[in-house]
């Protein structure tokens, strides 16, 4: 239970960090429905679903991005409130996903997981210069 919170915590950073290198802009004003697709593709492209978990996952992630778009219009400019609840909603969706996958599928997506923690740099990098030198931006 702890990986899972401490991996829905990774993805909700690594989704906040993707936003803020667009400017805030992309994800999160994309239509719902093409965010869930792209989702389920990229998901049947690793796990080779059946287009019954294709039908179950694309319901569970439209519902998680409306619900995410609704909370960052709620949340304003609050960062710890928007990210406690991401983290929730991270987790319900993980866990439908999860409960529906079989052993080989469950065990990949896990590896998918653990790959995707090990992309992102470990402590933040909020704050640093992208040029590389470690500097603070000020």
């Amino acid at each position: 239970m702890k990986k899972v919170m401490v991996i829905l915590a990774m993805m909700v950073a690594l989704h906040a960090a993707q936003a803020q290198q667009r400017g805030g802009r992309g994800t999160m004003e994309r239509d719902p429905e093409a965010r869930a697709k792209a989702r389920v593709e990229r998901l049947d492209e690793a796990l080779k679903l059946t287009p019954q978990q294709k039908d179950s996952i694309h319901n569970w992630v439209l519902a998680q991005t409306k619900t995410q778009q609704n909370t960052f219009k709620d949340a304003g400019q609050n960062r710890e409130n928007i990210r406690s609840q991401m983290q929730q909603i991270h987790q319900q969706t993980d866990s439908k996903i999860v409960s529906i996958l079989d052993e080989t599928q469950k065990a990949k997506y896990a590896e998918m997981q653990k790959q995707q923690k090990n992309r992102r740099p470990a402590g933040g990098v909020r704050g640093k210069s992208r040029r590389g030198d470690g500097q603070e931006v000020k």
